[in-house]
């Protein structure tokens, strides 16, 4: 027969909560941009260009997802690529009072 020891059960139903809480809080935040498909723990890590002509890597990475903006996230940070002038003129300029009071 199988029992389950009380400490057991406990580390089970708070690991069930815990995971149930990121679920939750993750579901509150806005939408982000299309990107590529993140890794567990290291997220976008290894899409991120290092070397060369980065500005080419990032802008096949827009064609590919059809979108002038894209998101990665890496080791928790995420990074938002603006892809066109249009694109940064939108955001940063006409919109600029969205995001100048935030810190």
């Amino acid at each position: 027969m199988l029992t389950l020891e009380p400490i057991h059960a406990l580390v089970l139903f708070s690991s069930l909560v815990f995971i149930k809480c990121l679920q939750w809080k993750n579901s509150r935040q806005l939408p982000l941009p299309p990107g590529p498909r993140k890794l567990p723990i290291l997220g976008n890590l290894l899409d991120i260009p290092r070397k060369g002509f980065i500005w080419l890597e990032y802008g096949e990475m827009c064609r590919k997802h059809n979108s002038e903006i894209i998101h990665l996230s890496a080791l928790g940070n995420s990074i938002i690529v603006l892809d066109s002038a249009q694109a940064v003129s939108d955001l940063l300029e006409k919109r600029s009072s969205l995001y100048s009071s935030r810190p």
